[in-house]
């Protein structure tokens, strides 16, 4: 019985009156070509439309858009993907904030005075303390912090009038101006602390306190170190060297 119902069935597919021109159904034949992207809900529709239309095209074509339909409902929906965007950033971003740059130019400084005041003898703080090249990256560190504080126009109009306290003030109530002038103060104090530390090795002098007053209160170490000059040079009964002066006889004498 199985056989003549599937022959009944291809004979209605296919049967068409005689004398009648087969016309294929436009509506039914737009959805032979399959459809990628296509979700469920398109491939009921197709379905709907097989039914609606199936009488008035082949069974070849039927076959076909059955098949088309079946694609439809196993495919999904692919989510739009967005084009990856490579990250930007400027090269303000790139570099240290202030505050990393005064966070560390207060650490690394201190080295070099804890040579100087605990192990002025020491080879390493000779050779480093001669040599100019620690001032280098102190510069650096200025330069560079004078440049992000100089930015800001607020500050840069607080400078232009030099004369008028308080524009000053109102300059250095922002912290980059602050670092600023903080890395000046380091630079400067290492520079004459290093003038302190050289003249008592020269001369023979006792320079651990001047050190200190000049690491924390700058002046007050120079003139602390100017009194010692004067007392040991009137208990020597002897002029001493003065290092700033250029042609001066180097000693290898040992500090107190």
């Amino acid at each position: 019985r199985a056989v003549p119902s599937c022959l009944f069935l291809v004979f209605l597919c296919t049967h068409r009156p005689l004398g009648v021109e087969h016309k294929p159904n436009m509506a039914a034949l737009q959805c032979v070509t399959p459809m990628p992207y296509a979700n469920v809900a398109a491939s009921t529709k197709v379905s709907m439309k097989i039914k609606k239309h199936g009488s008035g095209i082949s069974f070849k074509k039927m076959m076909h858009v059955k098949v088309a339909a079946t694609r439809a409902r196993r495919t999904r929906t692919r989510p739009c993907l967005r084009p990856r965007v490579a990250p930007t950033c400027s090269l303000a971003e790139l570099l240290p904030s202030y505050k990393a740059v005064f966070n560390f130019e207060n650490v690394a400084v201190f080295p070099f005075w804890l040579g100087m005041i605990v192990a002025p003898q020491w080879g390493v703080t000779k050779k480093v303390m001669s040599s100019y090249a620690v001032f280098v990256p102190l510069s650096s560190i200025y330069l560079y912090l004078a440049y992000v504080s100089l930015s800001e126009p607020a500050i840069l109009e607080g400078f232009s009038n030099s004369q008028d306290i308080a524009a000053l003030t109102q300059a250095f109530s922002y912290e980059k101006t602050v670092a600023v002038g903080w890395a000046h103060f380091i630079a400067a104090d290492l520079f004459v602390g290093r003038w302190i530390y050289l003249d008592g090795l020269k001369n023979r002098l006792f320079t651990r306190h001047s050190l200190l007053l000049c690491l924390f209160f700058g002046p007050t170490g120079v003139l602390s170190h100017l009194f010692t000059r004067i007392a040991t040079s009137n208990w020597r009964g002897e002029e001493l060297v003065d290092i700033m002066i250029a042609g001066g006889e180097q000693n290898d004498g040992t500090a107190v």
